[in-house]
């Protein structure tokens, strides 16, 4: 519960289960505990972080024991991508491929830093 979107359980009960999107909706509840600190219990990690996010509250939303960079920009990216996995229906989510892509240039942000 909480690491697979809405449509995984209604289409399981119908028999057809988990597909990619329902990967890449856990994938980005995951992102949203690993930025926030927080656990994902009983779904309610999605409903609280994605207000925060859109409105770009990074600071409320990001846990505080991570030391803040100078430049906020790449975490501020990282919460969006999460964003993107968890608030979007199944048609408009990222594919993990674009995720990859995102999270590389990321990390090559990084080293340049």
């Amino acid at each position: 519960i909480g690491y697979v979107d809405e449509y995984w359980e209604k289409e399981r009960k119908g028999g057809i289960g988990a597909c990619k999107e329902s990967d890449v909706y856990g994938f980005g509840v995951v992102l949203l505990e690993l930025l926030s600190g927080r656990s994902n219990e009983e779904g309610l990690l999605v409903e609280w972080a994605l207000p925060l996010v859109k409105e770009m509250k990074f600071t409320e939303f990001l846990d505080p024991r991570l030391p803040l960079p100078s430049n906020m920009k790449p975490l501020g990216r990282l919460a969006k991508v999460a964003s993107a996995c968890v608030g979007n229906s199944r048609k408009t989510r990222p594919k993990i491929s674009e995720i990859v892509e995102i999270l590389n240039s990321l990390l090559e942000i990084d080293l340049r830093l």
